[in-house]
């Protein structure tokens, strides 16, 4: 069985899109969710494959371990996908095969587990479709839309609780240089996130199955994005009002 997938390198991260339980002493059991390092792709217990040898008058050092840091830093911060990316490395992967990897946070135990139940950061779910299909990829980047707009509103909200409502109620809590230029600093923030959580969110979410009608939903709106551009216009103003403090 083959499925389009990405090939990884060892060492780096890939997160579990599925359950599994392990099968034998040598096998990893892991949750969905679970982020791991790829440690080795060849399997000992599959077909035998020859290495070369390191000349020995070489004098080559073993490499060190790969700093992943960065990677999971970003894994942390980053929302988890619930759709299927609409970007694509193609190559084949025998999805039979399994992989050692090691668990990046608890007891850190390692592990075969097939390759199956592996994704990287930005390799697609496996799901319904093909993945070269237009409508798949075309699906998938209306999902990552939806997706990406309800980050958005979530997050404009939380700066609107509490930054804004919340404020106005204990004035006294708010920088003083904050409070004198309230307006300058938000300018029209409470309408663009208004806008987004009743008017685009819904609009999204309806034409979420007809991509072909998206688009318009768009342009019929279009006069409304008229407040992020007079955001755009007054940001580097609060920015400088900020940096002041």
């Amino acid at each position: 069985m083959f499925f389009v997938l990405r090939s990884p390198s060892p060492g780096e991260l890939l997160v579990v899109w599925k359950n599994y339980k392990a099968c034998s002493s040598e096998e990893l059991s892991l949750e969905e969710g679970d982020v791991v390092e790829l440690l080795e792709t060849v399997d000992p217990s599959g077909p035998t494959i020859k290495r070369r040898k390191l000349n020995p008058e070489l004098d080559i050092e073993g490499e060190k371990p790969l700093d992943t840091t960065a990677a999971q830093h970003r894994l942390a911060v980053r929302p988890r996908r619930t759709h299927v990316s609409s970007r694509h490395s193609p190559t084949r992967t025998n999805l039979n095969a399994r992989w050692l990897v090691r668990k990046m946070q608890g007891d850190k135990k390692q592990g075969w587990v097939p390759c199956q139940i592996l994704q990287s950061i930005d390799e697609p779910t496996p799901t319904s479709g093909l993945p070269g299909d237009a409508a798949f990829r075309r699906q998938a980047v209306v999902n990552e839309l939806v997706e990406t707009e309800q980050e958005f509103v979530k997050d404009v909200d939380y700066v609107v609780q509490n930054y804004l409502i919340y404020p106005e109620k204990d004035p006294k809590k708010v920088p003083k240089i904050v409070r004198d230029n309230f307006s300058d600093v938000f300018a029209s923030l409470k309408e663009i996130a208004e806008f987004h959580r009743v008017v685009l969110m819904e609009g999204v979410k309806y034409y979420a199955n007809e991509p072909g009608l998206l688009g318009k939903a768009f342009l019929r709106l279009e006069r409304d994005f008229d407040k992020h551009v007079n955001y755009c216009k007054e940001e580097p103003i609060a920015q400088a009002i900020l940096d002041a403090s």
